[in-house]
């Protein structure tokens, strides 16, 4: 439900700019004109908070959303264009094997480089912090079971912490497997 902004904008972008490309035969102003919407919508994206108001977070997405069908395609339009007619179905599986598979290796690249840190230049990272300091002192201090059954608000809200140290527990065993 979140994402349909998304998809809807990189949809109708899509078309319209097959649409244009058909029509004028130009590739390469649809490619510019979509890193540039990418990257301004990825900017935008990345400034979210948990307060956002949806008409702010929605318009992110139409942005970037557009970018991607601006140039989700463009490749492919290009391999048809430049191989010649019996070139092309190899051409085009090509461009997709190589996207397909540059998005897998690069992903678990991209995690070992930013989990794996040597421990003489060792610093926070997001996957080596703790979910643990989220849970309230008072909360990590006592056992579950040695609590007081108070109305008291702070424990109501921190009644079961073992969801947040399973969670813990798995983050931190998901980058070291990672590095």
């Amino acid at each position: 439900m979140m994402l349909i902004p998304l998809l809807l904008s990189m949809i109708v972008a899509s078309i319209i700019i097959g649409i244009l490309v058909t029509v004028f035969g130009y590739y390469v102003p649809a490619m510019i004109t979509s890193s540039i919407f990418m990257s301004i919508g990825t900017g935008l994206l990345i400034t979210l908070q948990t307060a956002t108001s949806p008409s702010k977070w929605i318009g992110y997405q139409v942005l970037f959303g557009a970018g991607i069908g601006m140039g989700m395609q463009q490749p492919l339009l290009c391999a048809q264009t430049v191989l010649k007619l019996q070139d092309i179905p190899v051409g085009t599986s090509l461009l997709v094997l190589m996207q397909s598979l540059g998005g897998c290796i690069f992903l678990a690249v991209t995690e070992n480089v930013f989990c794996y840190c040597p421990s003489r230049r060792r610093r926070q990272l997001p996957c080596e912090t703790s979910i643990s300091s989220s849970i309230p002192s008072h909360a990590r201090s006592q056992p579950l079971h040695s609590r007081p059954a108070t109305p008291d608000a702070r424990y109501k809200k921190a009644c079961d912490v073992r969801p947040l140290r399973a969670l813990d527990s798995a983050c931190v065993r998901s980058c070291s497997v990672a590095s």
